[in-house]
């Protein structure tokens, strides 16, 4: 269960009078919030975004106030919200309630006891999003971890408890180390299975899996695409000729929605085709936006923020018009760290990692097949990629930027670069005070077992989790481990 789950899962429990203590439960999302650009009051952000009472709203508003220690304040997803939020000033009187003010106030004089004071506020974001001075604020910090094994075999349990093929899609996934790995993000575990489903059920187990997580993203849109035709003798090249021109639609869609820090589109920015296209295979999802106290609209948006992330990486590989000098000026690692006044804003936290997945030889001809392209033009882009990750690993960098480009290198699946990665690292790698995943070590393993000499590895203040030692145990050339 992710975190807006989570969120309309309480707000569920509250409706059916289980969080007996709150009166008032409100739940904004974020990627809705940031379509509103006017000032409002607090009353015009309960009752217009939200249902208005059907009788006396000024008497509702005021039984609000006068129990906001029984309110509650939901506002989920802060890493997607595009306004700047600052600490409001310690000096002077709290707002005035009815004082018109932008959502990014709202927000922090909720959050602060400015507005509304004991009522109680919760906030869902991305780890490493959240702007040091509301973490200071928070009375309390939870952080909804990823997938161990036995979540993994859990969800696998559950995902295939209809078909007599369960057992072997469970071993398999027991079986394979790097699969294992990927499957404890959640979002990634689900693609997984979807990709084991299919080969499964039409005894494809043969047929070798993808081996990274842009190559399960490339099968998927296949599995998506094949679940549609009428006929199974459709080969995969004519599925994509079939719907090439939706397909960069989408692609066009998902950049520019990057581009401009837009993840929810209307129905005048998708064009019809694109539309039905991804809507028809389940990677558009529709859903009700109310601006303000006008009628609500339809709302599109990628099912997963890293699908729109992945298909705007893609649209950089097969679009004519972006040669390898532009590719370079865009590619960059992205930092983990939030500035202590910020709140990150960046929609493009896998982007990277995409373009260096589609750089492998292995999308080759996926990428050929979709830009109606010669190879070389597409061996061109790609290398541009490779070239990009080479002059990086000479860089100095911190410890989260050498994790991101060991995810890079590893979604490349480039023995060659990696050594390269290797042997700039000076094979001496320190690591002091962030969080490890899995999935981070096992993209660590992947260079340092590629290399031909022994590594030291150093790590200070990183919690991890019991399974990055499992797969630390896998690699075989460390010489110093502290």
């Amino acid at each position: 269960m992710g975190k807006t789950m989570l969120m309309h899962r309480l707000c569920q429990k509250w409706a059916e009078g289980a969080l007996h203590q709150f009166l008032f439960t409100f739940l904004f999302e974020f990627r809705q919030l940031n379509l509103i650009s006017r000032k409002l009051t607090l009353k015009e952000l309960l009752f217009d975004l939200l249902l208005q009472p059907e009788d006396s709203p000024d008497a509702v508003f005021q039984h609000l106030v006068e129990n906001a220690q029984r309110t509650l304040f939901i506002f989920d997803g802060l890493d997607e919200f595009v306004g700047n939020i600052s600490q409001p000033s310690s000096a002077g009187v709290s707002p005035a309630l009815l004082r018109s003010m932008s959502i990014s106030e709202l927000f922090a004089n909720l959050c602060f006891g400015k507005l509304l004071p004991g009522c109680t506020v919760l906030v869902t974001s991305r780890p490493k999003k959240l702007p040091g001075f509301l973490l200071s604020r928070a009375d309390l910090l939870a952080e909804i971890w990823g997938f161990d094994h036995e979540r993994v075999e859990e969800y696998a349990s559950q995902y295939f408890h209809e078909h007599f093929f369960k057992d072997q899609a469970i071993a398999h996934l027991k079986n394979n180390s790097k699969l294992m790995s990927m499957c404890f993000i959640p979002a990634l575990c689900c693609i997984v299975c979807v990709c084991l489903e299919y080969l499964l059920r039409n005894r494809l187990l043969n047929v070798e899996l993808p081996q990274t997580m842009t190559q399960f993203y490339i099968k998927m849109l296949l599995i998506f695409i094949s679940k549609q035709q009428t006929e199974d003798t459709v080969s995969e090249d004519k599925q994509l000729n079939l719907h090439r021109m939706a397909i960069l639609g989408l692609c066009d869609l998902a950049l520019k929605g990057l581009e401009e820090k837009k993840i929810v589109f209307y129905v005048n920015d998708i064009p019809e085709h694109v539309k039905a296209f991804a809507s028809l295979h389940g990677l558009l999802t529709v859903f009700e936006v109310k601006m303000s106290d006008s009628l609500p609209e339809a709302g599109h948006a990628f099912v997963h923020l890293s699908l729109q992330e992945f298909f705007a990486a893609l649209s950089l590989m097969i679009n004519s018009a972006v040669d390898g000098n532009y590719l370079k000026r865009k590619f960059s690692l992205k930092s983990k760290w939030t500035l202590k006044n910020e709140t990150r804003t960046e929609f493009m936290e896998n982007f990277h990692i995409f373009l260096s997945g589609l750089s492998s030889k292995e999308c080759r001809t996926f990428l050929t097949m979709l830009s109606e392209q010669s190879q070389a033009w597409v061996q061109d882009k790609q290398a541009a990629i490779l070239q990009s990750l080479r002059k990086l690993a000479a860089t100095n960098l911190t410890g989260p930027k050498i994790i991101e480009l060991c995810h890079c290198t590893y979604e490349t699946q480039d023995l060659e670069l990696a050594q390269h990665v290797g042997s700039q690292l000076n094979f001496k790698y320190e690591f002091r005070n962030f969080r490890l995943t899995p999935l981070d070590v096992s993209a660590l393993v992947f260079v340092i077992n590629c290399g031909r000499d022994l590594t030291q590895l150093d790590f200070a203040g990183c919690p991890m989790e019991l399974d990055c030692l499992e797969v630390l145990a896998s690699c075989k050339n460390i010489e110093h481990l502290r």
